[in-house]
């Protein structure tokens, strides 16, 4: 009888995870390019026969199978979280933070924005990821800001017993009590697709991200308006630093 240790259990659990995702990722994802490809040939060669009506249809088929594509892609991101750990370097948050700003955000924040950042710890941790968790928490700002008022994005940092809980507040729209417990959910989303754009994983993915660093994140409404993502990240020791 084969016995497989532990280890050896968990290393082909994730292979066949591995193997799950690629089926999802090619198999799955081909449909719906063979989709949208017929749709956009019925529309190209047969624009002249077709009524107002019928290329409405197809063109909002054609939209469904962008928005499904999208989906998986977004699902895909988030459990590849789980399989493939990236590497840890001593980094600067407060670089990270500055870098998806003026980088990454630069074509969707509006020119009034502002960005203030105090004095944040250095972090081990996987660079990349910990980018993709403050893109999405900044991007909520600049997507959900008042639009009576310039936005303003303060992020400040605190000891809370052995965690780094760094706060990121802004002074947009806040979030409606009940969503308050699910916008962490994949593809929840706090307002209708109609009102804005999205899929609803951005937190979702920032959420397991930190997890994987082992911490939290929550978020809170502010009493005069806005909101406020608290992300808790452990204070390694210099010797556990060495470790990582």
């Amino acid at each position: 009888m084969d016995m497989m240790s532990d280890k050896q259990k968990l290393e082909k659990l994730e292979k066949e995870f591995e193997e799950f995702l690629y089926i999802i990722s090619h198999d799955f994802a081909a449909p719906i390019r063979h989709i949208n490809g017929f749709v956009s040939i019925i529309q190209q060669d047969s624009k002249d026969l077709i009524d107002p009506d019928t290329n409405n249809y197809l063109n909002n088929i054609s939209k469904s199978g962008d928005h499904l594509d999208a989906m998986l892609k977004g699902l895909l991101t988030l459990s590849r979280l789980n399989t493939r750990p990236g590497k840890k370097v001593d980094t600067s948050l407060k670089g990270l933070f500055e870098a998806v700003w003026e980088r990454e955000l630069r074509g969707i924040r509006p020119e009034e924005a502002i960005l203030t950042i105090d004095d944040l710890p250095d972090y081990v941790g996987d660079e990349d990821r910990l980018m993709h968790a403050f893109h999405a928490i900044l991007q909520n700002c600049i997507l959900y800001r008042d639009p009576e008022t310039n936005l303003k994005v303060d992020i400040s940092c605190r000891c809370d017993g052995h965690m780094h809980a760094i706060s990121i507040k802004d002074n947009g729209t806040g979030i409606n009590i009940p969503s308050i417990e699910r916008v962490f959910k994949p593809f929840y989303r706090a307002v209708p697709a109609s009102a804005q754009p999205g899929l609803g994983m951005g937190l979702a993915i920032a959420k397991k991200i930190i997890e994987h660093h082992g911490g939290l994140i929550e978020i809170a409404n502010l009493e005069n308006g806005g909101a406020n993502v608290t992300i808790y990240l452990p204070i390694e020791s210099p010797d556990e630093k060495l470790a990582s």
